[in-house]
């Protein structure tokens, strides 16, 4: 699987690392794997870092994932930063963070982990 999912209850903390090859299915198994995760909780400060992800969603892909976060209450209420690496990821993570920013969950996309550790480390 492409994708590394940690999760630290002390730092109330999920970091989700995606390296290789995937498509909507595997970014969605990670997702529901968080979800599913007993020691995961409403609020917890997510980072996916898919820098390094040889994958971009579609448009109906990232309207599917919106949809799937804002469903998810433990997922709407928790900040979540989006690392990418190319310029067509960084657009679409931004379509994201919008549609998700409508239903008032806090995603915002880097270009850099280090600025989105500090975002999510911000209060």
């Amino acid at each position: 699987m492409p994708f590394q999912v940690t999760v630290d209850p002390s730092r109330r903390w999920v970091t989700i690392i995606g390296t290789g090859i995937t498509d909507a299915a595997g970014f969605r198994a990670a997702l529901l794997e968080v979800v599913a995760n007993p020691m995961f909780q409403a609020g917890y400060r997510i980072l996916v870092d898919s820098s390094e992800l040889d994958y971009t969603p579609t448009v109906e892909e990232t309207h599917q994932f919106a949809q799937f976060h804002s469903a998810n209450n433990s997922l709407r209420s928790s900040k979540v930063a989006v690392v990418v690496a190319k310029t067509v990821d960084y657009g679409m993570a931004n379509m994201f963070a919008i549609l998700c920013g409508l239903k008032d969950s806090p995603v915002r996309s880097f270009q850099s982990s280090a600025e989105a550790e500090k975002w999510l480390a911000e209060s």
